[in-house]
Protein backbone atom coordinates (compact mmCIF):
# COMPACT_ATOMS: atom_id res chain seq x y z
CA UNK A 1 0.00 0.00 0.00
CA UNK A 2 2.71 2.60 0.65
CA UNK A 3 4.59 1.27 -1.70
CA UNK A 4 1.63 2.16 -4.42
CA UNK A 5 0.99 5.73 -3.04
CA UNK A 6 5.10 6.21 -3.34
CA UNK A 7 4.70 5.09 -6.92
CA UNK A 8 1.85 7.59 -7.51
CA UNK A 9 3.24 10.21 -5.87
CA UNK A 10 6.74 10.06 -8.23
CA UNK A 11 4.94 9.87 -11.12
CA UNK A 12 2.77 12.57 -10.10
CA UNK A 13 6.44 14.35 -9.52
CA UNK A 14 7.31 13.41 -12.97
CA UNK A 15 4.48 14.92 -14.42
CA UNK A 16 4.55 18.22 -13.00
CA UNK A 17 8.53 18.10 -14.14
CA UNK A 18 7.44 17.10 -17.46
CA UNK A 19 4.59 20.15 -17.61
CA UNK A 20 7.51 22.63 -16.59
CA UNK A 21 9.63 21.16 -19.17
CA UNK A 22 7.17 21.79 -22.07
CA UNK A 23 6.61 25.31 -20.56
CA UNK A 24 7.84 28.16 -22.57
CA UNK A 25 10.22 30.67 -21.40
CA UNK A 26 7.35 33.22 -23.02
CA UNK A 27 4.49 31.43 -20.77
CA UNK A 28 7.19 31.50 -17.61
CA UNK A 29 7.42 35.55 -18.37
CA UNK A 30 3.65 35.69 -18.96
CA UNK A 31 2.60 34.08 -15.38
CA UNK A 32 5.53 36.27 -13.41
CA UNK A 33 3.89 39.37 -14.97
CA UNK A 34 0.04 38.52 -14.39
CA UNK A 35 1.32 38.29 -10.36
CA UNK A 36 2.52 41.21 -10.49
CA UNK A 37 0.19 44.94 -10.24
CA UNK A 38 3.19 47.14 -10.67
CA UNK A 39 4.33 44.91 -13.88
CA UNK A 40 0.83 45.04 -15.31
CA UNK A 41 0.54 48.73 -14.76
CA UNK A 42 3.37 49.29 -16.91
CA UNK A 43 2.59 46.56 -19.23
CA UNK A 44 -0.45 48.10 -19.91
CA UNK A 45 1.03 51.45 -20.22
CA UNK A 46 3.89 50.01 -22.68
CA UNK A 47 0.81 48.50 -24.82
CA UNK A 48 -1.31 51.69 -24.88
CA UNK A 49 1.77 53.65 -26.20
CA UNK A 50 2.61 51.06 -28.74
CA UNK A 51 -0.97 50.60 -30.19
CA UNK A 52 -1.23 54.70 -30.32
CA UNK A 53 2.10 55.12 -32.20
CA UNK A 54 1.58 52.26 -34.45
CA UNK A 55 -1.57 53.25 -35.60
CA UNK A 56 -1.10 57.10 -35.02
CA UNK A 57 -3.54 57.73 -38.37
CA UNK A 58 -6.49 56.18 -36.88
CA UNK A 59 -5.83 59.03 -33.60
CA UNK A 60 -5.34 61.90 -35.17
CA UNK A 61 -7.29 64.11 -37.17
CA UNK A 62 -4.35 66.82 -38.71
CA UNK A 63 -1.11 66.14 -40.60
CA UNK A 64 1.99 66.59 -38.52
CA UNK A 65 3.79 68.81 -41.14
CA UNK A 66 0.94 70.90 -41.96
CA UNK A 67 1.42 74.43 -41.19
CA UNK A 68 -1.31 76.95 -39.82
CA UNK A 69 0.46 80.25 -39.26
CA UNK A 70 -2.81 81.83 -38.13
CA UNK A 71 -2.89 79.60 -35.34
CA UNK A 72 0.01 79.54 -33.56
CA UNK A 73 0.83 78.30 -29.86
CA UNK A 74 -3.20 77.24 -29.62
CA UNK A 75 -4.10 75.75 -26.49
CA UNK A 76 -5.28 72.38 -26.28
CA UNK A 77 -8.76 72.07 -27.28
CA UNK A 78 -11.25 69.90 -28.85
CA UNK A 79 -9.45 70.44 -32.29
CA UNK A 80 -5.82 70.11 -31.22
CA UNK A 81 -5.83 67.85 -27.96
CA UNK A 82 -2.20 69.16 -27.16
CA UNK A 83 -2.43 72.45 -28.75
CA UNK A 84 -0.06 73.84 -31.82
CA UNK A 85 3.98 74.77 -31.77
CA UNK A 86 4.96 77.90 -33.62
CA UNK A 87 4.39 77.02 -36.66
CA UNK A 88 0.58 76.18 -36.10
CA UNK A 89 1.37 72.59 -36.48
CA UNK A 90 -0.73 70.16 -33.89
CA UNK A 91 1.22 68.47 -31.17
CA UNK A 92 -0.70 65.28 -30.72
CA UNK A 93 -0.14 64.45 -34.13
CA UNK A 94 3.94 65.15 -34.28
CA UNK A 95 3.99 63.32 -31.06
CA UNK A 96 2.65 60.09 -32.44
CA UNK A 97 4.23 60.00 -35.56
CA UNK A 98 7.11 61.30 -33.93
CA UNK A 99 7.05 57.58 -31.77
CA UNK A 100 6.75 55.94 -35.08
CA UNK A 101 10.23 57.43 -36.23
CA UNK A 102 11.84 56.65 -32.73
CA UNK A 103 10.38 53.02 -32.59
CA UNK A 104 11.48 52.17 -36.04
CA UNK A 105 15.31 54.00 -34.93
CA UNK A 106 15.17 51.52 -31.71
CA UNK A 107 14.14 48.35 -33.44
CA UNK A 108 16.81 48.73 -36.40
CA UNK A 109 19.09 49.41 -34.13
CA UNK A 110 18.63 46.69 -31.77
CA UNK A 111 18.38 44.90 -34.22
CA UNK A 112 21.68 45.36 -35.90
CA UNK A 113 23.44 45.18 -32.76
CA UNK A 114 22.29 41.40 -32.08
CA UNK A 115 22.82 40.78 -35.77
CA UNK A 116 26.63 42.06 -35.37
CA UNK A 117 27.41 40.84 -31.98
CA UNK A 118 26.30 37.08 -32.49
CA UNK A 119 28.12 37.36 -36.17
CA UNK A 120 30.96 38.59 -34.39
CA UNK A 121 30.67 36.47 -31.21
CA UNK A 122 30.14 33.14 -33.24
CA UNK A 123 33.13 33.91 -35.73
CA UNK A 124 35.33 34.33 -32.87
CA UNK A 125 34.34 31.35 -30.62
CA UNK A 126 34.26 29.11 -33.81
CA UNK A 127 37.71 29.65 -35.36
CA UNK A 128 39.30 31.13 -31.93
CA UNK A 129 43.50 31.65 -31.75
CA UNK A 130 44.47 34.61 -33.68
CA UNK A 131 41.20 35.71 -34.80
CA UNK A 132 39.62 35.87 -31.42
CA UNK A 133 42.63 38.02 -30.18
CA UNK A 134 42.76 40.12 -33.26
CA UNK A 135 38.74 40.93 -32.89
CA UNK A 136 39.63 41.38 -28.64
CA UNK A 137 42.12 44.09 -29.96
CA UNK A 138 39.67 46.08 -32.42
CA UNK A 139 36.84 46.21 -29.52
CA UNK A 140 39.52 46.94 -27.00
CA UNK A 141 40.37 50.05 -29.00
CA UNK A 142 36.66 50.78 -30.04
CA UNK A 143 36.17 50.91 -26.39
CA UNK A 144 39.06 52.93 -25.30
CA UNK A 145 38.20 55.46 -27.86
CA UNK A 146 34.42 55.59 -26.42
CA UNK A 147 35.14 55.36 -23.31
CA UNK A 148 37.70 57.70 -20.88
CA UNK A 149 39.13 57.00 -17.92
CA UNK A 150 36.45 58.26 -15.28
CA UNK A 151 34.10 55.87 -17.24
CA UNK A 152 35.84 52.88 -17.14
CA UNK A 153 36.40 53.15 -13.00
CA UNK A 154 33.21 53.91 -12.57
CA UNK A 155 31.95 50.82 -14.53
CA UNK A 156 33.60 48.64 -12.92
CA UNK A 157 32.60 49.71 -9.53
CA UNK A 158 28.86 49.22 -10.92
CA UNK A 159 29.74 45.54 -11.92
CA UNK A 160 31.10 44.96 -8.86
CA UNK A 161 28.73 46.01 -6.81
CA UNK A 162 25.76 44.58 -8.89
CA UNK A 163 27.68 40.95 -9.07
CA UNK A 164 29.41 41.12 -5.69
CA UNK A 165 28.76 37.55 -4.35
CA UNK A 166 30.27 36.49 -7.31
CA UNK A 167 33.74 39.22 -7.34
CA UNK A 168 33.97 38.34 -4.12
CA UNK A 169 34.59 34.23 -4.78
CA UNK A 170 36.26 35.30 -7.82
CA UNK A 171 39.33 37.70 -5.56
CA UNK A 172 39.11 34.48 -3.51
CA UNK A 173 40.42 31.95 -5.73
CA UNK A 174 43.95 30.40 -5.24
CA UNK A 175 44.49 28.79 -8.88
CA UNK A 176 43.95 25.00 -6.58
CA UNK A 177 41.06 23.62 -9.50
CA UNK A 178 40.87 24.20 -13.69
CA UNK A 179 38.83 26.82 -12.70
CA UNK A 180 40.01 28.59 -10.70
CA UNK A 181 43.66 28.89 -12.63
CA UNK A 182 41.06 29.72 -15.93
CA UNK A 183 39.43 32.92 -13.76
CA UNK A 184 42.90 33.80 -12.43
CA UNK A 185 44.11 34.07 -15.77
CA UNK A 186 41.72 35.95 -17.27
CA UNK A 187 41.86 38.43 -14.46
CA UNK A 188 45.46 38.87 -15.14
CA UNK A 189 44.35 39.05 -18.90
CA UNK A 190 42.34 42.01 -17.58
CA UNK A 191 45.18 43.66 -15.82
CA UNK A 192 47.79 43.67 -18.85
CA UNK A 193 45.13 45.25 -20.90
CA UNK A 194 44.43 47.74 -18.48
CA UNK A 195 48.41 48.19 -18.03
CA UNK A 196 48.66 48.28 -21.65
CA UNK A 197 45.86 51.78 -21.52
CA UNK A 198 47.65 53.54 -18.98
CA UNK A 199 50.83 53.23 -20.66
CA UNK A 200 49.33 54.37 -23.84
CA UNK A 201 47.64 57.11 -21.91
CA UNK A 202 51.16 58.00 -20.39
CA UNK A 203 53.07 58.05 -23.64
CA UNK A 204 49.99 60.61 -24.97
CA UNK A 205 50.86 62.67 -21.65
CA UNK A 206 47.19 62.44 -20.31
CA UNK A 207 48.52 60.71 -17.12
CA UNK A 208 51.53 60.99 -14.97
CA UNK A 209 54.75 59.63 -16.22
CA UNK A 210 56.52 59.82 -12.78
CA UNK A 211 55.15 56.32 -11.54
CA UNK A 212 55.13 52.92 -13.25
CA UNK A 213 52.23 51.57 -15.02
CA UNK A 214 51.67 48.42 -13.73
CA UNK A 215 52.16 49.89 -10.30
CA UNK A 216 49.19 52.61 -11.07
CA UNK A 217 47.01 49.45 -12.01
CA UNK A 218 47.72 47.40 -8.95
CA UNK A 219 47.24 50.69 -6.76
CA UNK A 220 43.80 51.52 -8.86
CA UNK A 221 42.73 47.77 -8.75
CA UNK A 222 43.37 47.29 -4.83
CA UNK A 223 41.53 49.74 -4.19
CA UNK A 224 37.81 48.96 -6.14
CA UNK A 225 38.21 45.32 -4.98
CA UNK A 226 38.68 46.43 -1.15
CA UNK A 227 34.80 47.37 -1.98
CA UNK A 228 34.08 43.67 -1.33
CA UNK A 229 35.54 43.83 2.20
CA UNK A 230 33.04 46.20 3.69
CA UNK A 231 30.36 47.25 0.95
CA UNK A 232 26.89 46.19 2.60
CA UNK A 233 23.91 46.08 -0.23
CA UNK A 234 22.03 47.62 3.00
CA UNK A 235 24.31 49.83 4.26
CA UNK A 236 24.68 54.18 4.23
CA UNK A 237 26.15 54.15 0.80
CA UNK A 238 23.78 53.94 -2.50
CA UNK A 239 25.61 52.27 -5.51
CA UNK A 240 24.97 55.07 -7.72
CA UNK A 241 27.25 57.59 -5.44
CA UNK A 242 29.66 54.97 -4.21
CA UNK A 243 30.44 54.66 -8.49
CA UNK A 244 30.51 57.90 -8.48
CA UNK A 245 32.78 58.93 -5.99
CA UNK A 246 35.32 56.33 -6.47
CA UNK A 247 36.77 57.69 -10.12
CA UNK A 248 36.81 61.20 -8.13
CA UNK A 249 39.38 59.94 -5.44
CA UNK A 250 40.79 58.15 -8.23
CA UNK A 251 41.68 60.94 -10.92
CA UNK A 252 41.51 64.25 -8.44
CA UNK A 253 42.69 62.52 -4.82
CA UNK A 254 41.29 63.90 -2.22
CA UNK A 255 43.46 67.44 -1.68
CA UNK A 256 41.42 70.13 -1.74
CA UNK A 257 42.60 72.57 -4.95
CA UNK A 258 44.20 75.85 -3.52
CA UNK A 259 43.44 77.31 -6.90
Amino acid sequence: MIQTKRMRNDKAIERSLEITRKRSQWADIASRLSRSKVGMFGFSIVVILLILVIFAPLFTRHDPALQDLTNKFAPPSSEHLMGTDNFGRDLWSRLLYGGRISLLIAFFSTLLSCICGLTIGSISGYFGGKLDIIINRILDVMMATVLDGVDVVRRMVEVLIAELPYVTLLLRVRGNTATERWALERRREFDRRVAELLKAAAADGDVREDIEVRLVTRLVFGMINSIVEWYKPEGQYAPADLAAITPEMVFTGIVRSRS
